[in-house]
């Protein structure tokens, strides 16, 4: 407790309250809040905000004084919990992710009601986005792999009916696309996975809503494409991840119903296995792998969610982690630096998330 002249008044005797103000919206102060003064002093010792972010500040109040304010200062989460970063420039969703030199990159989707050849760079080292070189082909609902430093854009839509079978690698040196192969088989919807340098371009919705269960391999090397074994039912709007060399399809989507399946695939004998379903069927989510676990993030049912989940391959078990802070669906996910970055999306009220958020184990 200070005086006109900012002095301690050790005298005092009472008591403190303190409450959050600034931050994020929905934060939510933890703790013992009010505490007794001792010389001049309140001791504030188990304190805690639920969101990450800056910009936050403590009022301190007594009875019979006048409040103070603090200087502002920031939140970071320590474990299991999400940091709300810096919006991406353009909002969209049906975008894809992918991760090179330390950036996270924003590619495609669907924006303000158009598809979107935007590609945006995420550094989290200063928090802050770069527009890079466009895609030749504008498109949404496409996938995205990175082999040996080059992005690769696969698929997506030109509209709803109108899939694209179209290729494009990116080079970062000379931030350029040029165009490859193209999928055999054009799809949006669907997931694409990197084992071993080959791209991998699982199910998808061939158009209008149908979704087909082929599976087709991309050769960086010889630019081509050959067929593997299909997904053992078709789907579209799925997570998908790799780990421990093996590709793993999360929930999803079944001409036009949620579903909680989890399937493997080992590229090595080119088979499928099930394994243990989400807890609760949903689609248009996105997945991740960190430390050999992977995250199933977000998506929908009949309901936008922010539903986060944690499978672990060696046990075949799932165990729910902390939701997002903004729930949404047809976002993209990818890990950098032991972190997951969810980043755009669409709930039923936003059609075009700008949305970023960054999630620590």
């Amino acid at each position: 407790m200070l005086d006109a002249s900012g002095d301690t008044v050790r005298s005092f005797s009472g008591s403190v309250t303190v409450a959050l103000g600034g931050g994020t919206t929905g934060a939510i102060l933890s703790g013992t809040v009010t505490q007794p003064v001792a010389n001049g002093v309140a001791t504030f010792p188990d304190l805690s905000v639920n969101q990450s972010a800056g910009g936050y500040t403590l009022a301190a109040l007594s009875p019979g004084l006048a409040g103070a304010i603090s200087s502002a200062f920031a939140v970071r989460c320590a474990v299991n919990c999400w940091s709300k970063l810096a919006a991406m420039p353009t909002r969209r969703t049906l975008l894809a992710t992918g991760v090179l030199n330390g950036s996270v990159y924003a590619v495609g989707g669907f924006a303000s009601g158009s598809r979107s050849a935007k590609v945006e760079a995420y550094d989290p080292a200063t928090n802050t986005w770069t527009t890079k070189a466009a895609l030749a082909t504008a498109r949404f609902g496409l996938g995205v792999g990175v082999v040996n430093g080059v992005l690769y854009a696969v698929g997506g839509a030109l509209s709803g009916a109108n899939p694209t079978g179209a290729v494009e690698a990116y080079d970062t040196t000379s931030n350029q696309w040029t165009v490859r192969a193209s999928l055999p088989t054009p799809r949006l919807g669907l997931g694409v996975a990197v084992v071993d340098g080959h791209l991998f371009a699982i199910g998808g919705d061939i158009g209008s809503g149908f979704d087909t269960a082929v599976v087709e391999m991309y050769d960086p090397a010889t630019d081509t494409w050959v067929g593997k074994a299909p997904l053992p039912s078709k789907r579209a709007y799925f997570g998908t991840a790799v780990a421990g060399g093996l590709i793993y399809v999360v929930g999803g989507d079944v001409e036009g119903s949620p579903v909680a399946q989890t399937l493997a695939y080992d590229p090595a004998t080119n088979t499928w296995t099930s394994r243990a379903p989400l807890p609760a069927a949903r689609a248009s989510l996105g997945a991740a792998t960190i430390d050999g676990f992977i995250y199933a993030i977000g998506g929908s049912d009949i309901r936008v969610l922010g539903t986060v989940e944690r499978y672990d391959p060696v046990g075949n078990v799932w165990v729910s982690r902390a939701p997002l802070l903004a729930p949404r669906a047809l976002l993209a996910v990818g890990e950098l630096g032991g972190l997951v970055y969810a980043v755009g999306g669409s709930t039923a009220t936003a059609s075009f998330l700008a949305t970023n958020e960054s999630y620590q184990p």
